[in-house]
């Protein structure tokens, strides 16, 4: 796996509808930036149109992020590549346009950390429930 993976938290979507996990803060209408996740499976960002991904460093950051935006939402316990990017997708604060944005100038949630690539490997929450795990 080449470089130094971390554990981390990501907050995904679940499509009931079309049954896959994608970036919580984006939808389909923002192609651009909407990434798809798998269990077990090694996400990376599109070139050019995607990434750095985002992940949390605490599954306390990540609960605070889901309560903030929704039921919909799911945590994952994840690994992670740490990325040295300087910019990342973001929404205005009317949610009206996507560009690409200077990290410098986005206020990101307590605990965020910037990612190359992730591997979701447990699922922590469903909804609004803690999700029993083999490890507990």
């Amino acid at each position: 796996m080449g470089k130094v993976w971390k554990t981390g938290y990501k907050v995904v979507c679940r499509n009931r509808r079309h049954r896959y996990l994608h970036s919580s803060n984006f939808d389909k209408k923002d192609s651009g930036a909407f990434v798809i996740y798998e269990e077990n499976k090694i996400t990376e960002p599109k070139k050019g149109s995607q990434g750095p991904l985002c992940v949390f460093s605490d599954i306390h950051y990540a609960l605070n992020y889901k309560t903030w935006l929704g039921h919909r939402l799911e945590i994952w316990r994840c690994l992670y590549e740490p990325s040295s990017s300087k910019s990342v997708w973001f929404k205005d604060p009317y949610f009206t346009k996507l560009k690409r944005t200077d990290i410098t100038e986005v206020k990101f949630p307590q605990g965020t950390k910037l990612a190359r690539r992730v591997i979701l490997m447990t699922r922590i929450t469903r909804g609004g429930r803690e999700v029993k795990t083999r490890d507990e």
